[in-house]
């Protein structure tokens, strides 16, 4: 599906499917959006940034420390109603079957009181809540600070950057390492774009057809190896956790090929993998 896709209209509003919530635009202020994107906090960050009349994302299995579903808190700060589908339910980064299929997993405060509750088919549930509400001004701008990007220089010349999201992707990734808070359901910019040294993601526990690890198969054509940290060793959207107590859950060929394996934690499996193998280019120069 292409970036965003108007699929009707509820009480005045557009609803908007869109595979990842980074393609959000000012314009979509006011407006109802589905996205296939983890709730986490990093994804909060990109929906934020515009006043949505409410936005529906994927609970990604919820992991540790609830981080599927962090992103409800942040909205009920700014009073604006979030909720999250079951990954069973709806494949991750696929905001059409979330549309289609996806059943609530979890509301926040704002939403309960407009009346969305769990359980409920999403498509249904906008329906019945927003069909005939009269639209209603945009809540005042607050947005939070954006995601940090981190630069690691290792041994032998390789970069690990470290990114709350890919939705930070750009072509200076290139050649390097990249650790994300992201799920893997979706390779963009990295699925031929911009080509990696490998790429290590968040599982989002798997979820419906294993959506939460579909872009493996991507980058095995590509030639990249990509693995993902449990869900429950290390929150989605908090790469730094990722960094500091991710186990790695899922490997793909190339990544099997390197020595990459299921069960070792993300930090030392990169270290010991990367750390003592000939660089593919001259990284820049930085520090951990």
């Amino acid at each position: 599906m292409g970036e965003t896709v108007r699929v009707g209209n509820a009480g005045g509003r557009s609803v908007l499917l869109m595979d990842s919530i980074v393609y959000v635009e000012e314009s979509d202020a006011g407006q109802i959006v589905i996205a296939g994107s983890h709730g986490g906090r990093s994804s909060g960050r990109f929906a934020i940034e515009h006043a949505l009349a409410a936005c529906f994302l994927n609970d990604a299995g919820i992991g540790k420390d609830d981080a599927g579903i962090a992103a409800l808190a942040m909205f009920d700060e700014l009073g604006r109603a979030g909720a999250t589908y079951d990954s069973k339910t709806a494949r991750i980064g696929d905001a059409r079957d979330a549309w289609q299929h996806g059943v609530i997993s979890h509301v926040n405060r704002q939403a309960s009181q407009l009346g969305l509750v769990a359980g409920e088919r999403v498509a249904d549930a906008v329906q019945r809540v927003f069909g005939s509400a009269p639209g209603k001004p945009a809540a005042p701008e607050t947005p939070e600070a954006s995601g940090r990007k981190i630069r690691i220089e290792m041994p032998l010349g390789h970069t690990v950057i470290l990114m709350d999201s890919t939705g930070y992707a750009d072509a200076s990734d290139a050649g390097h390492i990249v650790v994300a808070g992201s799920h893997g359901g979706l390779a963009g910019k990295y699925g031929g774009e911009v080509l990696l040294a490998g790429i290590f993601l968040n599982d989002a526990g798997g979820g419906k057809d294993r959506a939460g690890v579909a872009s493996f198969a991507v980058f095995d054509r590509i030639g990249v190896p990509a693995a993902a940290y449990s869900h429950l060793s290390a929150r989605i959207g908090d790469v730094q956790d990722a960094w500091d107590h991710g186990v790695l859950s899922v490997v793909n060929q190339a990544a099997a090929a390197l020595g990459f394996v299921v069960g070792e934690p993300l930090k030392p499996a990169i270290h010991r993998v990367f750390g003592h193998k000939a660089p593919q280019r001259r990284s820049e120069h930085g520090s951990e």
